[in-house]
Order: C-alpha cells, then structure tokens, then sequence
C-alpha cells in the first residue's frame, strides 16, 4: 500500500516522502516472497521500486522506525500510514470469537515469528483457520526445518481458498510429499502443554493429537500504535490530513493493499463531493 501509494503520487507530481522501518522496501511482500513457491511474488514490490528511484520528486529513507514525534517534526501537510499488520497469537478468528481455551498454556509461535526465522522444537501443530496460503507455506516451513508437522483446518481441504486457483491437488500432493499430517473437518477446541484437542465440525467428535507447539494461522490485526499516537496531528495548523491505508485500516490480500495505496493517489486532491 505504501509503495503503490508513494508511487503514483510521485507519478501526479507530488513531493513524496516515503519512510521505511525496515533496511529494505516491501513489507509483507519482501518477507512473503522468501516463503517457499512464492519468489515470484517479489516483482510486486520490485517493479514498484524501480519507478520509485526514477523520480526526482520522491524521498525514500530505509530503516527509519517513526514515533509520532518524528513524524511530527517534517511539518508534513498530509500524513498517510501504511504500517501493516500482524498475526494474532490467540487462535481468534472464523470459528474462535474469543482465544482458544488453553492457549496460554502450550508454546504459541505466531505467523510472524516464523517469518521472521523462529523455528520451534518438538511437534508442532499449525491450526490453520485463515484457509488461504498462509497455512500450508508455514507448515512447509517447519516441516523444511525438521518439525513433525500437523496441519489442522476447520475446513474441507487443506489451502481450500486454492480451488479458484486451481492449485488445490498440487498444494495437497505436495503436503503428502513433506511428510505433514493433514486432518480436515477439525477445530481446536482446547489446549494443554503438550497436546491440543480437536472437535469434528459435522459430528462433534474430539480427540487429543500431541503438539509441544501451536502455530495459529487465523487472522490479523492492524499496526495502528502510530495512528493512535498521531490523531492529535490532525488538530496542528500544519497538518491537513492523517490517513491510514491498506493492511494498518483493513487487514486483506496483496490486491487489495495495492488498490488501496493506488485509490488513495488517486483521489487524493478530489473534493468529497466528487467522490463516487
């Protein structure tokens, strides 16, 4: 959202100061694309960096973790936040409204932490109720890295988001070939040190599988520490605009954050009486 954002501003002309707090641009993008099968995802982040260092209009500062007060000090006239988002280490999320009973108690290894290279031991159980990509590409990790892996899913397939893509049979054979256990129709429904109980969805039966390990794929949060931190901003004489974008306002898919820094460049000096 951030990149796309800076881009096409920049492209209207616009003096662009585009802050990372990362050594290197992408976000999400730039850790996703390390996961296994998923390099070519990199080209989202990088094509947009290659017309970001074309413009003369466009600042870009790399490690640069912002606090309000710094952001506070450019004078900027209009402030826009594209500070992601993060995994939620409670199991909350399609079938958990509340954590999952017994979370606290075993070894929770969150989504990010595993992007960030933190490999558990012992057997590990990934609960993936996100049902996208996500579940299966962190399995693949821990299996990859030695774990004894069993992926859990409340839903008919492992990956099932992946029937409209038609990789469904790929993604299953490939799990097979990995060696992780796959159990379908399950949902965690209770926690202890070294297992977790799983429900059947349809019949209601349960059974203990052993885990020393829970890696819940669930939902996300937004980073919204420095929003929070900023909305006094909005009152300062210098400042006209504070807007959030992307993953940081509404947690989704790549698409959707690029559409979201896209719109904003776009309707960015429209009068609200114009937008459609």
């Amino acid at each position: 959202a951030g990149l796309e954002a800076a881009r096409a501003l920049g492209q209207r002309g616009y003096a662009v100061t585009l802050a990372e707090s990362k050594k290197e641009l992408g976000g999400r993008v730039s850790l996703e694309s390390r996961l296994p099968g998923l390099a070519e995802w990199a080209r989202v982040r990088d094509w947009r960096v290659g017309q970001l260092n074309k413009m003369t209009n466009v600042d870009i500062f790399l490690d640069s973790e912002l606090t309000a007060e710094h952001v506070r000090e450019f004078d900027f006239d209009h402030i826009v936040l594209a500070t992601g988002a993060y995994w939620r280490g409670d199991g909350v999320g399609r079938k958990h409204t509340d954590p999952i009973p017994g979370i606290k108690s075993i070894n929770v290894v969150t989504v990010d932490s595993v992007l960030g290279g933190s490999i558990p031991e012992g057997p590990v159980l990934v609960f993936d109720d996100d049902h996208y990509y996500m579940g299966n590409v962190i399995a693949e990790v821990l299996r990859l890295a030695g774990c004894e892996v069993t992926l859990v899913t409340p839903a008919s397939d492992v990956a099932s988001w992946t029937h409209n893509t038609l990789e469904l049979e790929r993604v299953s054979a490939h799990m097979y070939s990995l060696g992780v256990t796959m159990i379908t129709h399950n949902n965690v429904v209770d926690v202890t040190p070294d297992r977790v109980e799983i429900e059947h969805v349809y019949t209601g039966e349960t059974r203990w599988v052993a885990a020393c390990t829970l890696v819940p794929v669930t939902a996300r949060l937004p980073n919204e520490k420095l929003y929070q931190s900023l909305q006094g901003s909005v009152h300062h004489p210098d400042v006209k605009t504070l807007t959030r974008i992307g993953d940081c306002l509404a947690p989704g898919a790549i698409v959707h954050a690029t559409y979201a820094g896209h719109r904003f460049a776009r309707e960015f000096d429209i009068d609200d009486n114009e937008r459609r």
